[in-house]
């Protein structure tokens, strides 16, 4: 996908953009429409009336696209707000401007739209409401005034960008970049708008653990009522956040509408339990991933168009440039989708129909990615568990299967693997060897202890089953085993397991050796391995992993470790976290402030400095340095 495009520019644009001009040679003052940019943090598709919501809540974007163009097919690049905002801003794909983990910043040299723009000569302004669209991450970029107020609500966005408007947008093209946080989690709208949407009677905070009561299904009695009123509240929250953006809209001039380019985008969607979970970032179904794109410029985008071609996020960049009439990057993931407007302009649009569109997601689990081709779409991930729902590889037809209800894979192995290689080549991955630890489950408070230390580089560790809850204080945290994780070590204690979990795991290089000290309530079971498909038996513990790993996924017994390997795909270009420059550190008061509102931030050093390699104890063997580990093989032939 990374590719030069021609600049195919409307009809109407080639007028205005040939009087109007651009930055001069001479130094002459900038000329050329202005660019309200609208992210909505957390807003479905479906909540608002120009996409089939009803009732409507959205009286003010549903105008908006009435006026412009709606995208009736477009997507997230990711579920959650870090990457899907890079992308955004990049026209880069997840795994290609870097951001996809929440200590790593957007690649330095990425392209970026304000330094597009500002280059042209355009005022740059952004007043945003959360710290993964901060200056920390590379959002700071080509902005003359970047104001960021952490969860502000969105009638003080709206209020702090409407002075700017008032104040500092005259006299010339400006870029005004306004990110709402709501209808992020908590749920909680205006009393007045809160008392229209929930039922009487219903006690709910809309916080994380509302959430979590779901999930885990801790009120079965009220499950029914608690679900749709959380969803209520979700409503109340998109009709208040829709308030603010028409008294936004409403701050622009007679002048500045006109020529003004109005986007309005979300970053992401929001779980209602469709696939047994709630809220986003870990899963890659189209509640996650349909998002609204609307684009309104009075005289030169088409008013009350429908287009139903799949675009994504990484096409916004380049649109806004070409109607601005400033060059598009040659090297990015995504396209203008200016052709797709025009009443007649199929040749134009051929190479933006039936494009495949990636999105991709790293969090609290392995790199895992979706790719729609079509009416097809397939979703890679290894096998892993997350709140005891097991997520595996699968392909839905969506002509017949909109809600991703029926995995056709089994049936369709040919297409998958077509599919999985797209992802190859979109996301640029590559296939590397993980290796997998599980104890088993039991009731009973048996105590699982291991350590896993190597001569290489752990760079990824993961649970097996990741289980999230509330304490007392409603903040997120995670109910099973700690993993303590660092460069040469990796750690658990475990006790009393429902059902199995454990860690995988990979080694940088990945025939590294690795060296195993576990113990079941507190002894050393050196009979209590299966290595691969067939039990283990060894004279000593601690224990160097073996050649021999292949099999497919184990859950072991009672006090019992099962060991296995196979081949995955990972992004390349995030391999190793220690690659892609300054890591981002976070203040024990942001992560306290990700917990509150639902997110998991746990600390790890992975991706830093490497340590040097520990000596062995005294009349301890040295690991070995080189193992060459026979794993499951990925079954699919990948591009070279």
């Amino acid at each position: 996908m990374m590719r030069a495009r021609t600049i195919v520019v409307l009809a109407a644009l080639v007028v205005a953009v040939a009087s109007m001009g651009t930055t001069c040679a001479s130094g002459g003052k900038a000329q050329g429409p202005n660019v309200l940019l609208i992210s909505i943090d957390t807003l479905r598709a479906d909540a608002l009336g120009a996409y089939g919501r009803t009732p409507s809540f959205t009286p003010n974007i549903d105008a908006l696209a009435a006026e412009g163009v709606v995208f009736a097919n477009a997507r997230s690049n990711a579920p959650w707000t870090l990457p899907s905002h890079a992308s955004l801003f990049t026209g880069l794909v997840p795994t290609r401007h870097r951001a996809i983990d929440d200590r790593v910043p957007i690649n330095s040299d990425a392209p970026m739209l304000t330094e597009e723009l500002k280059a042209a000569g355009y005022r740059t302004a952004a007043f945003v409401t959360h710290y993964y669209v901060g200056k920390d991450y590379g959002f700071g970029r080509g902005f003359d005034e970047f104001q960021l107020t952490e969860d502000a609500p969105a009638d003080q966005i709206t209020d702090q960008a409407a002075a700017w408007l008032r104040d500092k947008a005259k006299g010339g093209p400006f870029f005004l970049f306004v990110h709402y946080f709501d209808p992020h989690t908590p749920y909680t709208p205006p009393k007045s708008i809160r008392d229209k949407h929930l039922r009487e009677g219903t006690q709910l905070q809309g916080d994380t653990a509302d959430v979590l009561a779901i999930v885990h299904k801790k009120d079965p009695k009220n499950y029914d009522r608690n679900l749709a009123g959380l969803r209520a509240l979700y409503d109340g929250e998109v009709e208040y956040v829709d308030q603010a953006v028409g008294r936004l809209l409403g701050r622009l001039d007679e002048k500045q509408r006109e020529n003004t380019i109005v986007v309005l985008v979300s970053d992401h969607g929001e779980e209602f339990m469709e696939h047994g979970l709630m809220e986003h970032g870990f899963t890659l179904y189209d509640e996650q991933l349909r998002v609204p794109m609307i684009m309104r410029w009075p005289g030169v985008v088409p008013k009350g168009k429908a287009v139903g071609a799949a675009v994504s996020l990484v096409d916004v960049m380049p649109t806004i440039l070409e109607l601005a009439g400033r060059p598009v990057p040659s090297e990015i993931s995504g396209g203008s989708v200016v052709p797709l407007m025009r009443e007649k302009d199929m040749e134009g649009a051929k190479d933006l129909i039936g494009r495949d569109i990636l999105a991709e997601t790293t969090r609290q689990g392995p790199d895992r990615a979706a790719l729609v081709r079509g009416k097809k779409k397939y979703i890679y991930t290894p096998t892993f568990l997350l709140s005891g729902i097991e997520f595996t590889r699968e392909l839905f037809d969506l002509s017949v299967d909109p809600g991703e209800k029926t995995n056709i894979l089994a049936d369709n192995t040919e297409v998958g693997d077509d599919m999985l290689r797209g992802i190859v080549i979109a996301g640029d991955y590559q296939k590397r060897r993980q290796i997998s630890l599980v104890f088993g489950g039991t009731e009973e408070k048996t105590k699982y202890f291991g350590t896993l230390t190597t001569n290489g580089s752990f760079i990824s560790a993961y649970k097996d089953n990741v289980i999230y809850d509330t304490d007392d204080a409603r903040q997120l945290v995670s109910r099973e085993f700690g993993l303590q994780k660092d460069e040469r070590k990796l750690g658990f204690l475990a006790f009393g397991q429902d059902g199995p979990n454990g860690v995988h795991f990979m080694t940088e290089p990945e025939t590294a050796g690795v060296r195993l000290d576990l113990l079941v309530n507190d002894e050393r079971r050196k009979d209590a391995i299966t290595f691969g498909d067939e039990e283990y038996r060894s004279e000593a513990m601690p224990l160097d992993l073996p050649e021999d790993l292949l099999g497919v996924r184990r859950d072991p017994a009672a006090g019992q470790f099962a060991v296995w390997c196979r081949d995955v795909l990972v992004n390349k270009h995030v391999v190793t976290r220690a690659e892609v420059g300054d890591v981002v550190e976070m203040s024990p008061e942001m992560v306290a402030k990700l917990k509150s509102l639902g997110y998991v931030d746990e600390g790890s050093s992975i991706g830093k400095a490497k340590a040097a390699p520990a000596a062995p104890k005294s009349g301890e063997a040295p690991i070995p340095e080189e193992v060459n580990y026979r794993c499951m093989p990925l079954g699919v032939t990948l591009p070279d």
